[in-house]
């Protein structure tokens, strides 16, 4: 489902035109540039000050919200981790609430969600509070999956996280794009993270996006700090005078270099 911003100012966002189809698209930048502001834009839970906000056949102006029921079945928002979005006594029932109003098997929608992020039905009756900081986030993932949206827009969902609950959500992601052909949309601020996961960045600054296009041509920029691998390859290319390109996965990179530097 395409999403698409004309033009569009809200807070510290200014003047912001682009257009998200498909694939994993990471927003990025400094600490306080705007991203948290522009992923709810991009989810249609706040009118735009100016300009226009499409969300598939959603139009969304300072005056009005056309088709905001659409918006809500097709575009899930998965908030920074906090407890605070946890309110119910046992898991089933946080999910319950995520369906509320789903005319269906609610029973078979609850474990479906559970099983895609990883989690089974020995976690139904268990409190959210109990859970590590990995599996309250699959479980807020979880709560949006649940209503199996089209969309599905996370901010900072790697944070605090350890290297394998990171993993794991990042192969969660992929397979969503791959299997389920969701529309994936990230604000993360680690280079690391964006360049396993990411098909396209926008690099944020100020409320404007800077710089964008894929992963390898934003990443290896002086906007950003750049990943441990991205650095890796320019030291060969500065040192070494060989271009070995750029890899996401280590395993590929030493490949590369086996193959071109001796």
């Amino acid at each position: 489902m395409e999403i698409k911003l004309e033009n569009v100012s809200y807070k510290i966002i200014k003047n912001i035109s682009l257009n998200i189809n498909g694939k994993i698209t990471c927003f990025t930048g400094k600490s306080g540039c705007g991203i948290s502001t522009l992923l709810e834009i991009l989810a249609g839970l706040n009118k735009p000050d100016m300009g226009i906000i499409k969300i598939g056949d959603s139009l969304i102006t300072n005056d009005e919200v056309k088709n905001a029921s659409y918006i809500r079945k097709k575009v899930g928002y998965v908030f920074q981790r906090s407890d605070d979005y946890f309110f119910r006594k046992t898991i089933k029932d946080e999910l319950m609430f995520s369906l509320k109003g789903y005319k269906g098997d609610i029973d078979k929608r609850i474990s479906n969600s559970l099983k895609t992020v990883g989690l089974d039905d020995s976690y139904l009756d268990r409190n959210p509070f109990s859970l590590s900081s990995g599996e309250k986030e699959l479980l807020l993932i979880a709560s949006v999956l649940a209503y199996n949206p089209e969309v599905i827009i996370l901010d900072e969902p790697f944070k605090d996280l350890d290297f394998k609950n990171r993993d794991k959500i990042i192969k969660l992601l992929k397979m969503m794009k791959n299997r389920y052909k969701k529309t994936i949309i990230i604000g993360c601020l680690d280079s690391d993270i964006i360049l396993k996961l990411a098909d396209k960045v926008y690099v944020l600054d100020d409320g404007k996006i800077v710089m964008n296009g894929n992963k390898y041509k934003v990443l290896s920029s002086d906007l950003v700090k750049k990943p441990k691998l991205i650095e890796f390859s320019l030291m060969v290319k500065n040192e070494k005078n060989k271009n070995i390109g750029f890899r996401d996965d280590i395993s590929d990179l030493m490949k590369d270099v086996y193959r071109n530097v001796k």
